[in-house]
């Protein structure tokens, strides 16, 4: 791994015993949640799952689906095994996903996009991994409210400029064969985040 993923992981793993006490991460995965393009997908992959709070909340709504969470945070994964016991947990490069060609009704990544090393490279992916039709969630922070470049906690780049607005995510995501099919902004205290929802072309 690189001095960029090396760090974000030792951040996520010391972060993973008290993530799921941030209200912000909790209530938005019930956003996400109950989004009506993830309402009849029967295969899902949260990319950078951490805790399992969007699987938990997924589960909640609907327990015939097949889930599968990807991170590279094992001390993530460890939790999220303790509070979805049976749950499909991979340590896994987002750039390199161990599933099959056009296999999967929707992906989903929340608030770990500005986080990864090359988050274009993650589009390219889920542009493979998707079936005809299915769709990737994203949820990004608005980076007027969080620092956009330069290190801050944990001490590693967040890149927020290829999706900082709609109209960047949609130029970001098209080249990978992916359009922005609708979005909303949505504000929790001092925070706006951006959730998108991009369909296969």
């Amino acid at each position: 791994m690189s001095e960029h993923v090396d760090a974000v992981v030792a951040h996520y793993d010391d972060r993973s015993a008290t993530y799921d006490e941030d209200a912000l991460h909790r209530d938005l995965v019930e956003v996400v949640a109950g989004l009506p393009a993830l309402a009849d997908a029967s295969v899902l992959l949260d990319v950078a799952c951490g805790t399992g709070l969007l699987l938990r909340a997924l589960a909640r709504r609907r327990d015939d689906r097949v889930t599968i969470g990807l991170d590279r945070s094992l001390r993530m994964l460890e939790a999220a095994a303790r509070a979805l016991p049976g749950a499909r947990l991979l340590r896994a490069d987002v750039a390199a996903l161990p599933v099959a060609d056009r296999s999967a009704d929707a992906v989903a990544c929340v608030t770990a996009l500005h986080l990864l090393e090359d988050p274009v490279a993650a589009f390219a992916e889920w542009a493979r991994v998707l079936a005809p039709g299915g769709a990737a969630i994203t949820a990004t922070f608005d980076p007027t409210d969080e620092q956009s470049a330069g290190p801050g906690r944990g001490g590693f780049v967040r890149n927020h400029e290829p999706f900082r607005s709609p109209d960047r995510m949609a130029a970001t995501a098209a080249p990978h064969g992916l359009r922005l099919a609708d979005h909303t902004w949505w504000a929790h205290g001092e925070h706006r985040l951006l959730i998108c929802v991009l369909g296969t072309a």
